[in-house]
């Protein structure tokens, strides 16, 4: 599923960053049990942070691309700042992959759907989003797809329930008993459709579909 002709549209990704770790190869925790980050508000430059490197020790990186949040997407999940995001993304990692002091060592997918409607069609969605952007991988760099690690969450209750402790909803309290205590989904639903503010739940809701790209690399010291 090609995502299509990318230079008709401008860029738009939400969030890139990069970050630099010395000696440090831990991997991140699973996504869906620690909240993505959802608030971050949108921009356009790389940032780095980067800790003083020891002599002759290679730097560990982390290219962070996310984007998904916009509604208004087309039949293969994306919007069109969602393409010009994967469009960057792939251009990042072909460079990177040309460069001889970098080693790119990982490449994960995390694509999570917003936890109202039906499962079925946000499970659908999440990994149409991955198998897209797989495929766009694989036709710039085919070398790298056997880096490629995934997970979909058809319904980000996880990311929901960060967005609703970090609002001012004026009944947060009673929207994270609905999340926590009811633990049937259908019904968890229900009760929240019945909150009197629920046009500003949803909204939150809305917010929880995301898709973040991470690029552990490792560049070598000049």
């Amino acid at each position: 599923e090609a995502i299509g002709d990318f230079e008709n549209y401008e860029p738009g990704f939400k969030v890139m960053s990069v970050r630099s770790r010395v000696g440090d190869n831990s991997k991140k925790g699973s996504y869906g049990t620690a909240a993505p980050l959802l608030s971050v508000e949108p921009e356009t430059a790389v940032k780095f942070k980067e800790t003083a490197p020891a002599a002759a020790l290679p730097v560990n990186k982390v290219l962070r691309v996310e984007f998904g949040q916009d509604p208004d997407y087309d039949s293969r999940g994306f919007s069109p700042s969602d393409r010009s995001s994967v469009k960057f993304l792939v251009d990042q990692l072909d460079s990177l992959n040309r460069s001889h002091r970098i080693v790119i060592t990982r490449i994960s997918i995390f694509s999570a759907g917003a936890p109202f409607g039906e499962e079925k069609d946000n499970k659908e969605l999440t990994e149409k989003r991955i198998r897209v952007i797989k495929n766009e991988i694989a036709g710039r760099c085919p070398s790298l797809t056997d880096r490629i690690t995934e997970e979909s969450v058809p319904e980000n209750w996880a990311g929901f329930r960060a967005l609703v402790e970090a609002s001012s909803l004026e009944n947060k309290e009673s929207v994270l008993y609905d999340i926590d205590c009811i633990k049937n989904v259908q019904l968890r639903k229900i009760a929240l459709k019945k909150q009197p503010n629920y046009e500003d739940v949803h909204e939150l809701m809305k917010k929880s579909r995301v898709c973040i790209v991470d690029v552990d690399y490792t560049e070598m010291q000049k």
